[in-house]
């Protein structure tokens, strides 16, 4: 008889049949499995396995940090980690029958299979089993296992439920080590994570349901098996020597670096701001002025929200009040003019030893310089002759960090932060936006067909989305632009160049306005007006340095400050509703970038809508209302000597033929013309040929359904019902 108690796990609705769809959707999977908790018996749970299913074979639920958030009031995306880990009954292990071998020429791992007794068969792992008396009750294959490459999972079921973190993990190494045999690994230690995805199975080659181990026998089990030890990898040598060759400095910042103490070197960092400033400290008039230059710029980037102290003054110590800086580009640039001689301890220009952990300087070759930017640069004239190192590249050499620790090391030291919580809300919010436009197909088409029929024939799909995702890059608080929804800037320039790289057809600047007026008359984007608060932002950013002609951009291109609203059903609904609208009117989408298509198709009022941030007056200008004259004529005559006329019979008319820009006028006035002279326009049909007694050379130019034959309202198809 099976088993029939049941185990509380999470289980990912989506099914996966392959390993890499998995890995890809990974991310995903970790945020959507905490919304499905299930209660199930074992059978069950391997039901869901072998349908592709992912799994946490544990209770997971809301860590004290999400407490912590919902108690201020904030919005919270829980993600499955160990830090949400609450019980577990079933424990797994992965036997890959493989291990990792480094590339010397890569420098990356590359996996070798097994051979001979270390390659685990069934029997092999049963016996193994067996003589731990430890008892699995599924083994399965995994969807990576192969004909020739047999990978395989075993779940073990113990006899009490398991809440606490360490117990858990004792019980999971136990069953690891279990199967560790002469100096290899035959079993994956990545299962230990209280947090392991374990995707789904091909078929299930061993099952016994009845079996349980008992928790006090497992922390027993002799392990015979000797644990690999694990030899250091390429950068924890880096640091070891590193931190060998720091102990002969005589620099204290430099062994700092090299143990990683930050918060001594915060510290350090402060005192010597302090001494700087003080009044009887010994100025030396180049630091002191690179200082305030560093602190001015520091203030003037950073929202003055979070600045409590003095300008002159230390303002990083205090911790709970960071500032935040408004951006990457200008945290680099702040940090980059920082006097670095400052930090160890001399002056600049001064010739100093190399404190680069591969150069032991017997005559002192380096110094800390400026460039013509005033950008401060350690230089050694003996290892480093060819290039200068700047704060984030010297630290990185020190440290043996990565340049994302060091980064943000370095903003710990400045007491800086890229972003508040309100940004990392938004980001993961516009990640949302940007998935929801690239999987359209099954997101918009299922309740805004029409809509989704637009966006895809007009390209902007992928204008959208790449919007979304290049909305995160420079993401102004809100703090800054009291906008509860996202600002974009939209630089159009760098949005073609983008597009144009990637070979997207209708990259150039003017097709992408014309598609983001579209995407804001359907209501999927908002133009701020042109008194707007937030315009500022974009000011702050048009510093020299960025070679950004402020003034000529909003001239030029004044539609660039977006407001990006939260994506419901409700606002795809409202956008299908308002597409059937224009297209009902007969609006020009082809020419959605120009002013008078709004003042022509809809009202001068939509027209100020979708231009408030220009200044020029939204009506009908003399050029086009002496246009609309000659068109509403040349369709006079037409309608009276045939009855019907095409798009390319009224360029083709006399009174239009010499007309410049004729087709883009055409698209302008084409609503106001089918409104005041009482035209309408159907598609061609067969029949229409002895309706209006068309002749045979004129046919070859009229596609059944495709062409569009403009008439009259009153005229009525007699012959209709044929």
């Amino acid at each position: 008889m099976s088993n029939t108690t049941e185990y509380s796990i999470m289980v990912d609705p989506q099914s996966f049949s392959t390993k890499e769809q998995a890995l890809k959707c990974a991310g995903l999977v970790k945020v959507r499995i905490m919304n499905h908790p299930v209660t199930a018996t074992l059978p069950e749970i391997m039901t869901y396995i072998m349908r592709g299913q992912t799994v946490i074979l544990g209770e997971l639920g809301l860590s004290d940090k999400h407490l912590k958030a919902i108690a201020k009031g904030e919005k919270i995306r829980p993600t499955a980690s160990k830090g949400t880990w609450k019980s577990q009954q079933i424990f797994a292990i992965d036997i890959d029958n493989e291990y990792k071998v480094r590339n010397k020429e890569t420098g990356k791992f590359d996996k070798v299979k097994y051979e001979g007794e270390l390659y685990l068969e069934i029997q092999d792992i049963l016996d193994i089993c067996s003589s731990r008396e430890i008892y699995p009750s599924v083994i399965y294959e995994t969807l990576s296992s192969e004909k020739n490459h047999r990978k395989y999972r075993v779940f073990f079921v113990v006899d009490n439920l398991v809440t606490n973190e360490s117990l858990r993990e004792r019980l999971t190494m136990s069953l690891v080590e279990s199967f560790f045999y002469k100096g290899y690994k035959l079993s994956d230690t990545s299962c230990t994570d209280a947090a392991r995805l374990f995707f789904g199975g091909k078929q299930i080659v061993y099952e016994n349901y009845d079996v349980v181990n008992s928790i006090k026998h497992l922390l027993d089990v002799p392990i015979t098996y000797k644990a690999a030890v694990r030899s250091k990898g390429p950068a924890a040598e880096r640091k070891d020597q590193i931190r060998n060759a720091a102990k002969k400095s005589t620099n204290q910042m430099v062994k700092l670096i090299a143990n990683h103490d930050w918060d001594e070197i915060k510290n350090i960092v402060a005192e010597r701001i302090q001494t700087a400033f003080s009044p009887t400290a010994t100025r030396h008039e180049g630091s002191l002025t690179k200082l305030e230059t560093f602190i001015s710029l520091v203030h003037r980037l950073t929202n003055n929200i979070y600045i409590t102290k003095d300008i002159m003054f230390p303002f990083w110590l205090d911790e709970l009040k960071p500032m935040v800086i408004r951006g990457r580009r200008d945290f680099y640039h702040s940090a980059s003019v920082f006097p670095m001689e400052i930090l160890f301890g001399c002056e600049a220009y001064e010739s100093i030893s190399c404190i680069l952990p591969d150069h032991e300087d017997k005559n002192p070759s380096a110094r800390f310089e400026y460039t013509s930017e005033g950008k401060s640069k350690y230089k050694c004239y003996a290892c480093c002759e060819d290039y200068s190192l700047d704060i984030f590249d010297l630290f990185e050499a020190l440290s043996g960090l990565s340049s994302t620790s060091v980064r943000h090391h370095i903003a710990y030291i400045f007491n800086l932060t890229l972003e508040t919580e309100w940004q990392k809300e938004k980001r993961r919010e516009l990640d949302d936006f940007a998935e929801m436009y690239r999987y359209a197909d099954k997101r918009i088409a299922a309740f805004a067909p029409r809509l989704y029929k637009r966006l895809r024939t007009s390209r902007l799909l992928l204008l959208l989305e790449m919007m979304m995702l290049d909305a995160k890059i420079y993401l102004p608080d809100i703090s800054i632009t009291s906008q509860e929804e996202a600002i974009y800037i939209a630089e159009v320039r760098n949005i073609s160049k983008w597009m144009q790289d990637r070979a997207v057809a209708g990259s150039s600047v003017k097709t992408i306005h014309k598609k983001m007026h579209l995407a804001a008359t359907l209501g999927l984007i908002e133009y701020l007006p042109e008194n707007s608060d937030v315009l500022f932002v974009h000011e702050a950013r048009a510093r020299k340095r960025d070679k950004i002609r402020f003034k000529g951009l909003l001239h030029q291109y004044r539609t660039n400050i977006i407001r990006i609203p939260i994506l419901t059903k409700r606002v795809f609904l409202d956008a299908e509703k308002r597409l059937k609208d224009l297209e009902d009117k007969n609006f020009s989408f082809s020419h959605a970038d120009k002013r008078e298509t709004y003042v022509w198709g809809t009202s001068e009022e939509e027209a100020s809508t979708h231009y408030v941030q220009d200044t020029k007056e939204n009506k009908k200008s003399t050029e086009t209302m002496k246009a609309f004259e000659r068109f509403k004529a040349a369709a006079e005559d037409l309608l009276e000597r045939q009855g019907y006329f095409t798009q390319k019979d009224l360029l083709s008319h006399k009174r239009i033929r010499q007309l410049k820009k004729k087709k883009e006028l055409l698209a302008i006035v084409t609503p106001e013309l089918l409104k005041t002279s009482e035209i309408e326009y159907t598609y061609y049909r067969s029949h229409y040929k002895d309706l209006y007694k068309i002749k045979q050379g004129k046919l070859q130019e009229l596609k059944p359904g495709r062409t569009k034959i403009y008439r009259r309202l009153e005229i009525e198809d007699k012959d209709k019902s044929k």
